[in-house]
């Protein structure tokens, strides 16, 4: 978010974790943070629309079932031209993390054909999937843009 700021963007962004959105607010004085999920969105931002989405690891923590629609509504949110980056972990399952008594987590991780596939789906156009290893993890990082607003 601070590289978006830095380019003279504005910042918007929203999190279910209010110690996100603290962190997020701490960093970016000038931002606008809300605690909200993705299902929250339209009464988050209202009907502002956005060059870029940017989403890093939220796709994790939503039910798999979920996903299609967390994306469909990222991609109401862009702009013509817009770009959506969605990271989220690499694998096939679904399964929920108590190691943090205080916030258990959802853990659903997605294939890149999977991602791809629906973020197609959302009218979006899928410019490259990237995989990476990040804290011995496989990642999957896709980018993607609308190119048109009927999203």
């Amino acid at each position: 978010m601070i590289f978006f700021r830095q380019l003279g963007r504005l910042v918007d962004g929203f999190d279910v974790s209010p110690h996100f959105v603290a962190q997020a607010a701490t960093l970016i004085p000038d931002g606008n943070f809300f605690v909200g999920n993705f299902t929250d969105a339209s009464g988050v931002v209202g009907n502002r629309r956005y060059h870029g989405v940017f989403c890093q690891a939220a796709l994790l923590h939503i039910a798999r079932c979920n996903v299609s629609l967390f994306v469909k509504t990222a991609a109401h949110l862009l702009l013509k031209g817009g770009v959506l980056y969605l990271g989220t972990k690499l694998g096939d399952t679904c399964t929920f993390d108590l190691s943090d008594a205080d916030y258990p987590r959802l853990n659903t991780l997605l294939q890149p054909a999977e991602l791809a596939r629906i973020t197609a789906s959302a009218g979006l156009t899928v410019d490259c999937v990237l995989l990476s290893s990040l804290d011995s993890q496989p990642w999957i990082h896709l980018y993607a843009m609308a190119l048109d607003t009927k999203s």
